[in-house]
């Protein structure tokens, strides 16, 4: 795979996190746990994580061990 690729990839990581994060922003845990649609947005979200993170080339993943951790 290309570095650009691996930018793409990152860029999706990145960009699913943020969403996370003002996703879940002022929202305590019995609010999450009662609403559904927040749950299913931020579990999509972590889908989107897993298949970019999946994606990642070899090369990628073994010279930005460190960095992604």
């Amino acid at each position: 795979m290309s570095r650009h690729n691996d930018d793409l990839y990152i860029q999706h990581i990145t960009q699913a996190i943020a969403k996370i994060i003002q996703r879940l922003r002022g929202v305590d845990r019995a609010q999450f746990d009662e609403n559904d649609l927040l749950q299913d947005g931020i579990i999509r979200q972590m889908e989107i994580m897993g298949e970019a993170s999946s994606r990642l080339s070899v090369a990628f993943r073994d010279t930005s061990n460190n960095r992604l951790a």
